[in-house]
């Protein structure tokens, strides 16, 4: 134990004398963004690669941002234009719920009387929320830690995504700063947080409901994705680790998918890996079908964002992996301000990353998969 800590406290010591010489390699890019680009490192990488075009970007991630910040509740969200509304699909009259039906008149009108542009846009390109998960009673506790997630899903004819998507901090919540502060509350005897509800009773819940939404001959063809904000950033990374392995069929078959993509936008360090079975980490580390360089984390962030300094005091000791999983990171600088607070907020990140995919163009959806942008079903 001892000559763990020795070697541990010696990296830690090398590597902050060596800080500002990284950081001096970095060049400009450490300090100065361009707000019309982007700024990536690969999994694996020290340094950022060179600037690039933001509008490719914004297309692939608008959408996840925007569900990153849905999961908020509608009292607690900032009341940013484009990103306000949060009305259930069952909410409306019969002829509303089925938007893609819509002509696209109809759906400009609905857009005007009952939801704000972006939530209309994700609906009008196929997102569905599951209005029957979580069940009242799995709800209840969640929502008695403060935890909320929204599962969405968007069929084609090639595949169905589900996104299970994450809120964030709530600056008013003990709960969610008791689980902002993991790493010194569950040294607390009998304290639970919403780390350990993902864990314990989310992810099985999850797995069973899964099963009963996406028939059988489909599940191979759908991939799982994991979406949030701040602590829910932390939280999508928990998730991806925590999918319980599932127990082959009768007669055996195939196991349902883990998951393909983390999306986690200003995330919280914190991401509970060390609270997972290791057996079940490790397979889920390999992310789907065990492809290399295993399960891709894209971190997304709005430079200068507050928690942006954590995780690289973090990054220090434990460097993002380049594989098993694969940990990438993407900077924007969409809106500039000196307050790491305001940058902090997925509101803001989500309606910016909308204007830029959609200068004008119609929305459209980006596959990851292909490479390739689908329009409207």
């Amino acid at each position: 134990m001892r000559e763990a800590w020795r070697l541990l406290t010696g990296r830690t010591w090398t590597l902050l004398c060596a800080a500002p010489f990284l950081v001096s390699l970095g060049g400009c890019a450490f300090f100065y963004q361009d707000p019309d680009t982007v700024l990536v490192r690969k999994p694996g990488a020290y340094f950022y690669s060179p600037p690039v075009a933001v509008e490719r970007a914004a297309r692939e991630y608008w959408e996840y941002a925007t569900l990153a910040a849905l999961a908020y509740p509608q009292e607690t969200i900032d009341k940013t234009e484009c990103a306000t509304s949060n009305i259930a699909i069952p909410d409306l009259a019969a002829k509303e719920r089925d938007v893609a039906s819509l002509s696209t008149g109809e759906v400009a009108t609905l857009a005007q009387k009952r939801f704000s542009a972006i939530y209309t846009a994700l609906v009008a390109l196929g997102w569905r929320s599951w209005q029957d998960f979580p069940a009242p009673d799995l709800f209840d506790r969640m929502k008695a830690l403060d935890l909320y997630v929204d599962v969405w899903e968007r069929k084609t004819r090639e595949r169905t995504i589900v996104v299970v998507a994450f809120k964030g901090t709530d600056f008013w919540s003990w709960q969610d700063w008791n689980s902002n502060l993991r790493w010194f509350t569950r040294l607390i005897p009998g304290n639970v947080d919403q780390y350990d509800e993902v864990v314990d009773d989310f992810s099985p819940a999850f797995l069973a409901a899964f099963k009963s939404h996406i028939p059988p001959d489909e599940q191979q063809r759908t991939v799982i994705f994991a979406a949030g904000h701040s602590l829910g950033g932390g939280l999508a990374q928990q998730f991806a680790y925590a999918l319980p392995l599932d127990v082959p069929p009768d007669p055996p078959g195939p196991r349902l998918p883990r998951l393909s993509q983390v999306y986690a936008f200003d995330p919280s360090p914190v991401t509970g890996y060390y609270s997972v079975a290791e057996d079940v980490r490790d397979a889920n580390e390999k992310g789907a079908k065990g492809a290399p360089p295993g399960l891709p984390i894209g971190r997304i962030l709005e430079k200068g964002e507050i928690l942006s300094y954590l995780r690289y005091l973090v990054s220090i000791v434990y460097f993002p992996s380049a594989e098993d999983p694969a940990i990438r990171g993407v900077r924007f600088n969409l809106f500039p301000s000196v307050s790491p607070i305001t940058s902090h907020s997925i509101d803001e990140l989500a309606c910016k990353l909308y204007e830029k995919a959609t200068t004008g163009a119609a929305p459209e959806h980006f596959d990851r998969a292909s490479g390739r942008r689908r329009g409207m079903l």
